[in-house]
């Protein structure tokens, strides 16, 4: 069984920084992300959001998608994070 792990990111545009910082715990398929969002020219009026997120097996994810008419043309593990962990999914209508 695995342990929860953190994960912390800040990826800075023209005005604003934009940080995250997570916990991925893949014994439990679940992960928590902060995101906090600063405006640098008014820094007193950031924003903050919580995403709760749980992860379903890539299969479940394609036969949803199938279901649903598309098709799974690509899909793939974010880079750093967990193998069963956040996916990038490309999908197309069929």
């Amino acid at each position: 069984m695995s342990r929860p792990a953190r994960i912390r990111e800040t990826i800075r545009l023209p005005r604003h920084e934009v940080s995250f910082a997570g916990t991925i715990d893949p014994a439990r398929d679940l992960s928590v992300v902060r995101i906090r969002i600063r405006d640098e020219a008014a820094p007193d009026r950031g924003a903050v959001e919580v995403h709760r997120q749980r992860w379903f097996p890539p299969s479940m994810i394609m036969g949803l998608l199938d279901v649903s008419g598309f098709r799974v043309l690509e899909m793939r593990p974010v880079e750093g994070s967990p193998e069963n962990a956040w996916r990038h999914v490309v999908a197309r209508r069929v």
